[in-house]
Order: C-alpha cells, then structure tokens, then sequence
C-alpha cells in the first residue's frame, strides 16, 4: 500500500465504522434479548471478516477487495463456483487479522458509548480528508519520453472477459503418408515452476536440472537458456501454450486456433489429460470441454482429497497416468498438468517426502521430481520413451523469495514481471529419430529467445501440421530457427483475464521493457526493476512495438495513467 493509498484506506474504513456503528445502535434499538445479542454479534463478525480480507487485498493488489471481486476467476455463478471459492478462502484467509477484527471490534462495543464511537469515526474521516488533501497538491515526478506521453494520451480501459467453450478450426495436414512422424508426445506442465525454483537435493541445482539427470538421462534433454513466458497468469499462459495464441489477440482467435489436442486428434492419435487441479476457476472446464481431448482425469475423476488449495496429491495423478500409459495404444498425445508447485507448495505425499527436507518449496520439488520419474520411467517400460517428443514446462515462476511461509506476498507476480517470474521452467527431449539437422537447430534454439508459445508449433511442426487456413501460430517450431530479432510480449490483461492493475513486457533476445509496479516512481523499468539511463533508447525502441497491437496499447495506457495518478497523490488503481 503506497503513500497516496493510506487516507482513502482510512476514509473508507471510516464509512465502514460508521455503518457499523449504525447498524448496531439499529439492531439493540429494534431488538432485545438473546436476539439483539446475536444481531449484534453477527454484524461484528461480518465487518471482522471484510476488514480482513480487505487489508490482505490491498497488501497483496494495492486496491480494495471490492475492487478485485469483478475480477476474479470463480464466480457465484459458476459450476462448482462455491466449493472452490470457499476452498480458496480457507487457504488464503488471514484468520489471525479476522480474530484480531473481533476482539478489537467487541471491546470498543463494550468498552465505548455510542458518543465516542461516532467521535472517533469522525476524526478518522476529518483526518483523511485533510490528508487527502495535502497530496492532492503534490507534484506528480514522473517524466516522460515522447512515446510514454501517447499512451499517457490514450486513456484506454482494460478489456473485461472469460474464457469459454470453443468450436476450433482444423488444423492443415501437410501432403504427407497419414502416420504421424512421432508416435508419442508428452507434454508435462508444472504449476508455479520458474527456472530457478530449486532442486530437492541442493538450492544450487535447479528442478529442471534434476528432472533431466533422472534415470541418467542428461544427455537426452534441450534447456533453453532464455525461455519467456506469455503470462505470469496461469488463465492467460495455459491457453497461449495450449493454442501457440499470443496473450494479445482477441478472444475469438484464442477460441478458434486449435489446442495441442486437436492437432493430435488430427493425425488420429489418442489424447490424454490427466490434471491434479480442479478445472472449474476461471472456466478453463469449458475451455477444455472438447471431443478431441479422448480421457480427462481429475481429482473429480479419481475421487481424490483436495489438498493444495484446489488440487490434489500430485503423485496420485502421476500414478494413475502412469497405469494408463503402460497399456495404451500408439500413437499417443498426453498432458499432464502438475499443481504441487502452486503456493503454498505441496509439502506431504503419498510419495513420503522424507524428513530431512525441511523446505516446503524443495518439499514441493521432491514430489514432482518424483512424479517426473514414474513418467518417464513409464515410458522406458513400454518403449515409448526413445522416440517420444517430451516438452516439460512451467507455466510462469514465482518471486524468488518465496518459502511458502503464512504472509508472504506470493501475488506480486501478478503485477511485477521480475526475472524470477517470467523465465519458467522449460525442457525439451526432442525423438530419437529426429533428422539431424532438425536436432543441430533444436540445439542452436537454445541460446535465444524462446517462449511457452512454441509449445504447439513444434507439436504441429512434429505431426507434419500447418495451422488452420488463414490462421498462424504466434510462436514459432523449435525446429526451424528463430530469429535474433524476435519479438515477445508477456501480458497479464487481456479478452479472457480481466484485473484492476495490468502488466506488460515487452522483450528482444536479453532486452526487457516492463510497464508493471516494480517502480511506481518511473513508467518504465528493465527486468530488475531498474530504470534506464536517459541515453538508452531500448525503452522507446521496445515500446513502440505495443503500439502495433490493441490490447498491448490499452494494458500499457493503463498502468502508465496508474502510475501517473499515484505521482499526483490520487491512489486510485487503473
């Protein structure tokens, strides 16, 4: 909560302390007895639990909880929507700020006339209206090169929308024989796993380190040195990773370009999704409900305990995929959606995570390493595993910090796009079979920019597919070489994720441009939330590209007119 926040916090918690008091006087005027007793209590436990919620929101967004709740991924309405909403707010509510709420709330009821209790909400009120008022003067410090000053101009709200069910083009077969080139893909996604999220054995060796020296098979795996994410938001970066669809193309392009699963179904291969994660928040249930996906398994499906806020033990997923493979026909597509890596990390197992591992996070990385080797060993034992394509990926990282200790700021990565956050976790293990040259430029990829969103145009490219007619993929296939000058935009709003603050990178090779709240006193920083010296002109040069895309300009308006209000005293979120 910046400077410029605090009065307006205290003001309308001010207004909230009156109503309360109204409500109250009200409730013992109209009632008496147990009932007004119990009128009372209510109307104080209540207002206990929205302070609560109220100061964490603004800790971890900077704007109030009404604010965010037209934003969030599960609602009322939705199937299942309550379950998961109550599940969510029995893992993230910070019960100790409720208990404090009520007692601090009972004893000025019983401690304080009415009189007093209206004289204190006064002066709060009379306070932060003054205070208001002095940063209202305040000057804003903020400048701006003539390119920051059009989006300045813009003033542009931010798109408001969801995913839903989508009725997907046909992917185009190349003149080709009908037998895939590869006849098994593995696709394994883990929730939260950025590149640095360390190993289970050391903090100095990696998780992807790890997974690729399993079973002695280092040699085997590419890892892409510079691999971006499209969205440290997992309802924007699983469908541009399932689609190879830019998180700044509209709604209706996502909902046509066909997922990994079409393609596959387009060369008459089975398909699997096996997921720990519930599939009811943000309507991804409806964004997977497809006839190409031939098996979803759950932890609906498989009946089991909800333990990692709205997942279930990894290793039972893996385990039971892993039966499936076993006995399953060529060829074959497979996701595997991993979720013990999410905050506040999967710490116990049926795996038996053994003792000396003190660490949730390397708790955590213990149990997925150990789901990573029941795969791939299950591949070993069917004789799938020499020549399968495998792609092993996070879908964005987390802040560096992060333990998974009670009050941490775990959602910063939702409006600070840190080297932490933006690099996730991603590994190749390209078929046997692969012609050399395909596996030499496979090799040299490594070194430059690569994205989650060359995730389905390397499946295409592998199953001899082109997009759908007058469509194309945004990422680009791993086996053919990328461009030195390519561009990446990394987005936290668009059509289907709506929220009160936005997020936007803009990157070239190792260049960065971040529009986000690293630095509210600058409109722009790099990476490591540091502004750029005023002979630098990668700031300008890498801005002007959002200027070719809609929604890249109207998530950059509205961070830059946030950030300009905030230097002028109004708070106020975009």
């Amino acid at each position: 909560m910046t400077l410029a926040q605090v009065p307006l916090f205290l003001a309308a918690a001010a207004v909230r302390q009156s109503v309360l008091l109204l409500l109250v006087y009200g409730g013992g005027q109209l009632l008496s007895g147990p009932a007004a007793g119990i009128v009372i209590a209510a109307i104080v436990i209540g207002w206990a639990a929205y302070e609560s919620l109220n100061l964490t929101v603004y800790r971890f967004f900077g704007v109030s909880l009404l604010s965010v709740l037209p934003h969030l991924p599960i609602k009322a309405g939705d199937k299942g929507g309550l379950g998961s909403g109550l599940r969510l707010l029995r893992g993230n509510m910070p019960w100790l700020k409720f208990s404090a709420f009520i007692v601090l709330a009972a004893a000025c009821l019983l401690l304080t006339d009415l009189q007093s209790l209206i004289t204190v909400s006064a002066t709060s009120l009379g306070l932060a209206g003054l205070i208001q008022i002095v940063l209202s003067f305040r000057k804003s410090s903020l400048s701006a090169s003539t390119v920051e000053q059009y989006f300045l101009r813009l003033g542009r709200r931010l798109p408001n929308g969801r995913l839903h069910k989508s009725i997907r083009k046909h992917p185009q077969p190349r003149a080709v024989p009908q037998a895939p080139p590869v006849d098994t893909i593995l696709v394994i996604l883990s929730e939260s796993a950025g590149r640095q999220v360390p190993s289970s054995a050391s903090a100095l060796v990696t998780l992807g380190a790890q997974i690729c020296a399993l079973g002695g098979r280092s040699a085997d795996w590419i890892a892409p040195t510079n691999a971006l994410t499209a969205s440290t938001c997992t309802d924007i970066s699983i469908p541009c990773l399932m689609t190879g669809c830019a998180p700044f193309r509209d709604l209706a392009t996502l909902h046509a370009m066909p997922t990994l699963f079409d393609l596959a179904k387009a060369r008459g291969m089975q398909t699997l999704f096996y997921t720990s994660s519930l599939l009811g928040w943000a309507n991804f249930d409806q964004f997977f409900d497809s006839a190409a996906i031939d098996e979803v398994f759950t932890p609906k499906e498989g009946g089991f305990a909800i333990i990692n806020e709205l997942s279930c033990d990894d290793y039972l997923i893996a385990e039971r995929f892993c039966q499936t493979i076993r006995v399953a026909p060529c060829p074959l597509l497979a996701v595997v959606y991993l979720n013990g890596l999410h905050i506040p990390f999967q710490s116990n197992s049926a795996c038996a995570v053994p003792d000396r591992i003190g660490n949730r996070l390397q708790r955590a990385s213990y149990i997925n390493e150990t789901c990573h080797g029941l795969i791939l060993d299950a591949l070993t034992d069917s004789g799938r595993y020499d020549n399968a394509l495998i792609l092993c990926a996070g879908d964005h990282g987390e802040d560096s910090r992060i333990t998974g200790t009670d009050g941490e700021n775990h959602l910063a990565r939702l409006t600070q796009l840190t080297d932490s956050v933006i690099h996730p976790m991603f590994l190749v293990k390209p078929p046997a079979n692969l012609p050399v040259a395909e596996r030499r430029t496979l090799e040299r990829n490594a070194d430059g920019l690569v994205s989650l969103l060359d995730i389905a145009p390397t499946v295409a490219s592998a199953l001899d597919l082109d997009p759908p007619a007058g469509m194309a993929f945004d990422g680009q296939s791993l086996f053919q070489p990328i461009p030195a000058d390519r561009i990446h935009i990394t987005m936290n709003t668009n059509e289907w994720r709506s929220w009160p603050r936005s997020a936007v990178m803009i990157a070239q090779d190792q260049a960065r441009i971040c529009i986000d709240y690293q630095d509210t006193s600058h409109l722009c920083t790099d990476a490591n939330g540091h502004p750029f010296a005023a002979q630098d002109d990668r700031k300008d040069r890498l801005l002007a590209e959002a200027l070719k895309f809609p929604a890249v300009q109207k998530a950059v308006s509205a961070v830059f007119i946030d950030k300009a209000r905030r230097g002028s005293g109004d708070g106020h979120g975009a």
